[in-house]
């Protein structure tokens, strides 16, 4: 039953309903969708179980095609962050949430959207991540092409760099656009004098052609950015 809601082969609402019934979910909702890799072939049913049941949280659950995917019954629109930060605390790996739901007949694009949420994490990470929390890391996700494509022609030289060099150049962007284009708060981050981190962003310059003081240049670095950490190209 839980798979034909998440496939969309439920049949009409009523049907749907009513395979809702039998799986004990609350009726009235609001429901989200969870989907947790799972390459190690280790599940994590009976902490998820557990630790969602202790806010009244009522789920179902199914392993497939190497992810664990969860359809919740939430009392309450409240309850949405409760979920992140319940699932956040024992994730062992990347873990996608959809956004909240009122009829069992969207759950299909529901579960899409908890598979894309989940890659909008870097591969090898471990955390939660709600659909459309961060659009640019969406876009890369759900266009790999395309993102790969921009990488490439957006930073172009400085990707045939040495791994070491190029990863300290890309943690330098980074770790600025997180600090607000601050060079000082991004050289206290990274624990180096803030001319380093001027002279790292003037070598991006060299080999990209876009400067960091021009709005379409930092727009499109950061795009790039996310689309190397999201495993669009390899750092």
């Amino acid at each position: 039953m839980l798979t034909t809601l998440l496939d969309g082969t439920a049949g009409n609402s009523s049907r749907a309903w009513e395979a809702m019934r039998v799986l004990r979910l609350d009726l009235r909702g609001p429901f989200l969708v969870v989907c947790a890799e799972n390459n190690d072939g280790v599940g994590l049913l009976p902490t998820v179980e557990g630790r969602l049941r202790a806010v009244d949280i009522d789920g179902e659950w199914i392993h497939r095609a190497g992810s664990l995917l969860g359809l919740l019954a939430l009392p309450n629109e409240h309850l949405v962050v409760a979920v992140e930060e319940r699932l956040g605390g024992i994730a062992l790996s990347r873990v996608g949430i959809s956004r909240p739901f009122a009829s069992p007949m969207d759950a299909p694009n529901a579960r899409r959207e908890a598979q894309l949420a989940a890659q909008c994490l870097p591969p090898g990470a471990s955390g939660t991540h709600v659909y459309g929390s961060s659009p640019i890391a969406l876009l890369a996700a759900a266009s790999p092409d395309a993102a790969s494509e921009v990488a490439r022609t957006v930073f172009g030289p400085l990707l045939t760099l040495p791994a070491a060099e190029r990863a300290v150049l890309l943690d330098t962007l980074g770790v600025w656009f997180a600090n607000g284009g601050s060079t000082t708060r991004a050289a206290e981050h990274l624990h180096c004098h803030r001319n380093t981190v001027l002279y790292r962003l003037r070598r991006i310059t060299e080999l990209t052609g876009r400067r960091t003081s021009d709005a379409g240049s930092c727009a499109e670095l950061y795009v790039a950015l996310q689309a190397v950490r999201l495993g669009s190209l390899p750092e």
